[in-house]
C-alpha cells in the first residue's frame, strides 16, 4: 500500500492522523479518507476547516510571490554599497498558512511583475451512489470537474413494520400468535409463537354384539370436525354358542313331571338339546300324621296318612271329643305381704288348670321391718338417689333417698361410617355417649346395594356378582325352563 502524503491545497499534516495519516488505506482521494475517519475521530471537523482555505492558500501564495519579486527588482537597481538580500529560490518556497498582515511595498519595480497563476476553486455535484434501507446507510457522492471527489453517509432508515396474523389453531394444527415484520427487509421484529393443538370434539358410533351366528363390531369414535377416526370399530366374530349351558335331568313326583337333561344357549334364547317330560310316578312315600289326646276343654285327633313328595292328605284324621275336667286338685293360699293382699285356698283342674273355686283376698300387713338403704350414683341418662330407709320384707323405700340429677353425656364418641354390601346396609357417621351407650346422633341407614349380576368368565351358565363374587345358575327365559 503506497504512503499517504496529503496535498498542499488541502492544508493537512499527516502527523494530525496517529493511526490514518501515513496511509491511505486503499481510499484513492482525501475526500474517501475523510469519509472513513469521520466516525473516529473529532478532529475531522478542523480538516474540513482547512479544506475550506484550500481556495485562498493560492492567492496567499501568489501574493507573497509578487511581493518577493518586487523587492528583489529594487535590490538589483540599489547602488552596490548597500548590500542586496539573499536571493529566494521558488522552488523552494512554501506558502504560508496564513496571508501577511503588513501593507504592501511602495517601491515601484523597474519591470512588470509576472502574472498569478490561476486558481482552481472546486465546484461539486451530488450523485446518489446508494440510497439509505433499514438495513445499510446511504452513500452520497460529490464529484468536481476536476475529478477529485469525496463522499458522505446517509443514515439508515428505520423498519416499516407489518402485522403479522395470528393462525388460529385446529385439532389437527398448532396454531401461531400474531406477529411483526419489517415490510422492506423482511427481518422478524415481534415473533409469533406457537400455540397447542385443539382437542378433538369426539363422536361415538356405538357397536354391536356378536351373536352366536352373527359377528358384531365395537364402538367407533371419530372427529366431528376434521373427520379423523381417532378409535377404530373392530370386528367381533360369532360366539357360535360359547356359552351353552347343560341342564341336569330331574324326576318326576307324585303331582309334577321331571325333565330330561338338555343343552340351552342364554345367548340366542335357543334350547339346543330340548327337555322332554317323564312321567308321574304317583305317591310312593307316606307319613303317618300323628294323632292329638283330647283334653278338658280341646278336642283331639285320630291318626292320619300323607305323601311326603307332594303334601297330599290320603287319611284324614277324626276329631276326638273333650274330656272334660276329670281331675281337681287343690289351690294353696297366699300370704299377704306389707303392700299386697293375700288369698284363701281355692280349687282347679289338674289337667287344663282351670280355676274351679276362686280364692278370697286377704288385707296386707303393712311394713314390719325397716332397715337402711344405700345410695346409687347417678349415670348420663338416670338420676341417683341419697342413702335412706326401706322395709326389709317388700323392699319399698319408706324414707330419704332424695334423688341427685344424670350427669349428662360427658363423653361422646364418633360412630364410625360403615358401607353397604350386596346384602346388608351399611351407615354413615353419627355420635354416642361413651359412658352409656346411647346413640346421640343417629347415623343414616345406607341400604345395601344389592347384587350386580353378570356373566361369570370361566362358569358358562352360570352368573357371578362383581362386587361380592356369589355366583348362581342362570336360569333359562323360554316357557318351563
Amino acid at each position: 500500500m503506497a504512503e499517504f502524503q496529503p496535498k498542499k491545497e488541502y492544508g493537512i499534516r499527516a502527523e494530525e492522523y496517529p493511526s490514518h495519516g501515513t496511509k491511505l488505506h486503499g481510499h484513492k482521494s482525501y475526500g474517501a479518507l475523510e469519509f472513513n475517519l469521520a466516525a473516529e475521530y473529532p478532529m475531522i471537523e478542523r480538516a474540513k476547516r482547512e479544506k475550506k482555505k484550500r481556495r485562498t492558500v493560492p492567492h496567499m501564495a501568489a501574493a507573497a510571490m509578487a511581493v518577493a519579486t518586487v523587492v528583489l527588482t529594487a535590490a538589483a537597481a540599489a547602488p552596490q554599497s548597500t548590500p542586496a538580500p539573499k536571493p529566494v529560490s521558488q522552488a523552494a518556497y512554501t506558502a504560508p498558512a496564513e496571508l501577511p498582515t503588513q501593507p504592501e511595498p511602495t517601491l515601484s519595480p523597474p519591470t512588470q511583475p509576472a502574472a498569478a497563476p490561476a486558481v482552481h476553486v472546486h465546484s461539486y455535484t451530488v450523485q446518489t451512489e446508494q440510497k439509505a434501507s433499514c438495513t445499510a446507510p446511504g452513500v452520497l457522492r460529490y464529484v468536481c470537474d476536476c475529478g477529485e471527489e469525496y463522499t458522505e453517509s446517509i443514515p439508515m432508515t428505520d423498519h416499516t413494520p407489518e402485522i403479522i396474523p395470528a393462525v388460529e389453531a385446529t385439532c389437527q394444527a398448532t396454531g401461531l400468535t400474531e406477529g411483526e415484520r419489517c415490510s422492506v427487509c423482511g427481518e422478524i421484529l415481534v415473533p409469533q409463537e406457537e400455540t397447542e393443538k385443539l382437542p378433538h370434539t369426539l363422536k361415538k358410533k356405538w357397536g354391536a354384539y356378536p351373536t352366536c351366528t352373527t359377528p358384531g363390531y365395537t364402538s367407533e369414535l371419530s372427529c366431528t370436525v376434521c373427520g379423523e377416526v381417532v378409535q377404530k370399530s373392530k370386528l367381533l366374530p360369532a360366539t357360535h354358542h360359547a356359552n351353552a349351558v347343560t341342564y341336569p335331568g330331574s324326576d318326576s313326583t307324585c303331582i309334577t313331571h321331571g325333565h330330561t337333561e338338555s343343552t340351552y344357549c342364554p345367548d340366542c334364547n335357543t334350547w339346543l338339546v330340548p327337555r322332554q317330560e317323564r312321567p308321574l310316578t304317583g305317591h310312593r312315600h307316606t307319613a303317618v300324621l300323628p294323632g292329638r289326646a283330647a283334653t278338658c276343654t280341646q278336642p283331639g285327633l285320630t291318626q292320619g296318612l300323607k305323601c311326603t313328595d307332594c303334601g297330599t292328605i290320603l287319611t284324614a284324621q277324626q276329631t276326638i271329643p273333650a274330656t272334660g275336667h276329670q281331675h281337681i286338685v287343690e289351690v294353696p293360699t297366699v300370704a299377704p305381704t306389707c303392700t299386697a293382699m293375700g288369698l284363701t285356698a281355692g280349687e282347679k283342674c289338674a289337667d287344663c288348670g282351670a280355676i274351679l273355686t276362686a280364692q278370697q283376698s286377704v288385707p296386707a300387713t303393712g311394713h314390719q321391718h325397716v332397715v337402711e338403704v344405700p345410695g346409687t350414683a347417678p349415670t348420663c341418662t338416670a338420676t341417683g338417689l341419697t342413702s335412706g330407709k326401706k322395709c326389709a320384707d317388700c323392699g319399698a323405700i319408706l324414707s330419704g333417698q332424695e334423688e341427685i340429677p344424670k350427669t349428662g353425656h360427658l363423653h361422646i364418641v364418633e360412630i364410625t361410617p360403615v358401607d353397604p354390601t350386596c346384602t346388608e346396609d351399611g351407615h354413615g357417621p353419627g355420635k354416642r355417649c361413651a359412658d352409656c351407650g346411647t346413640v346421640m346422633v343417629e347415623p343414616e341407614i345406607i341400604p345395601s346395594e344389592g347384587h350386580v349380576w353378570a356373566p361369570a368368565t370361566d362358569a358358562p351358565g352360570y352368573l357371578e356378582c362383581t362386587v361380592c363374587h356369589e355366583r348362581k345358575l342362570k336360569e333359562p327365559t323360554v316357557d318351563g325352563g
